[in-house]
């Protein structure tokens, strides 16, 4: 029996790694198919929603999918526009930052080292910034060998714009299918197994409907508190950054450290002075403490259960197989990952086995 046991342990390891390897072999049609399934995953309450209300649910699933392309349009329309708005201007108004820079920053800097910088770090970037458009000219030749080099992996482009397609249309067969999709899946098993498959696909469901549910919301409502606050300090783009904070922390860490270090670097750019760079921090401070005391425990709680180590270490590791999709979909995976493990460590627990002797 022990031996029949550590067989079929062997084998399930097994299978897990051929799994992996596959995945990580199969990327471009892996990756859309995820981004298809999350897409499903969170529009299926609507969904199931709108079928309260007597709506079809292939009308329900074109309303929605509908809806979504129409927000996406009127981003690139409206949004991201404004968007570009404030990035030329920021970028108009860099050279005068820079030389401001250079005379409130400089003598303070060299005050501390009792000594001159031997490099001077403003006119440095002013060279650089010189230099970019010295060669701006050879833009053509460049776009040239570029548009070379895109015809040489012509096919590979043409696999990433019809991924691109597919996701719509997983989107749609999954949500047409989603409700009977899991107990298909588990019907597969043999009937023994069948009671732990669907206590770890319930509680799975629970840590996934927490994440992606949860975390848009949070997402959407830090994007608004960090644009509001930054545009209360002063600096420049602050709809920008605070948007752009907020849509990265879908990737837990990555939107508030990348938001914090570009607000720090344009409050310092056009005041040169420490208050407006702790303003900044209050704001992302206020937003961390909204965020870690009243938002995630009521939207998310504790139903994902992930410790901040096994956080990053599932985000590099996703980053690794899948580059950024792997990262967006690393923190849900994982959290499939724990509840799946500790249904089994309690079924190894439970067993004779692990109680032979005790």
């Amino acid at each position: 029996m022990i031996r029949e046991r550590i067989g079929l342990t062997v084998w399930g390891l097994a299978a897990v790694a051929a799994g992996l390897w596959l995945l990580a072999r199969l990327e471009a049609v892996v990756v859309p198919l995820l981004l298809g399934w999350f897409i499903a995953y969170a529009l299926d309450p609507v969904l199931d929603r709108l079928e309260t209300w007597r709506i079809p649910r292939a009308v329900g699933i074109f309303l929605l999918l509908s809806g979504a392309f129409l927000l996406a349009f009127l981003s690139v329309v409206v949004v991201i526009p404004a968007f570009v708005e404030q990035v030329r201007g920021a970028a108009g108004a860099l050279p005068g930052y820079l030389e401001a820079t250079r005379g409130a920053w400089l003598p303070r800097i060299e005050g501390l080292l009792g000594r001159p910088l031997p490099v001077d770090p403003a006119a440095s970037l002013a060279e650089i910034l010189k230099a970019v458009g010295a060669n701006l000219p050879d833009l053509g030749s460049r776009a040239a060998a570029l548009a070379g080099a895109v015809a040489a992996n012509l096919w590979r482009l043409l696999g990433t714009v019809l991924g691109l397609a597919l996701i719509p249309v997983f989107a749609f067969y999954l949500l047409l299918d989603f409700n009977g999709l899991g107990e298909r899946v588990v019907g597969l098993l043999p009937p023994r197994h069948q009671g732990l498959a669907n206590r770890i696909l319930s509680r799975a469901d629970e840590a996934l409907g927490a994440f992606v549910r949860g975390q848009i919301t949070v997402c959407a409502s830090l994007a608004l508190v960090y644009s509001v606050g930054l545009g209360f300090t002063g600096i420049d783009m602050p709809w920008v950054v605070g948007t752009l904070a907020g849509v990265l922390f879908l990737v837990p860490y990555l939107g508030t450290l990348v938001g914090l270090v570009l607000a720090t670097l344009l409050a310092l750019l056009k005041f040169h002075d420490l208050a407006h760079v702790l303003a900044v921090w209050g704001v992302f401070a206020a937003g961390q403490a909204l965020e870690g005391f009243v938002l995630t425990p009521r939207l998310v709680g504790n139903r994902v259960g992930l410790h901040p180590v096994a956080v990053i270490v599932a985000i590099l590791a996703g980053g690794e197989l899948f580059g950024a999709v792997g990262v967006l979909l690393a923190v849900p995976s994982a959290a499939v990952l724990r509840v799946t493990l500790a249904e089994l460590l309690a079924l190894y627990r439970s067993s004779a086995w692990y109680r032979e002797g005790a």
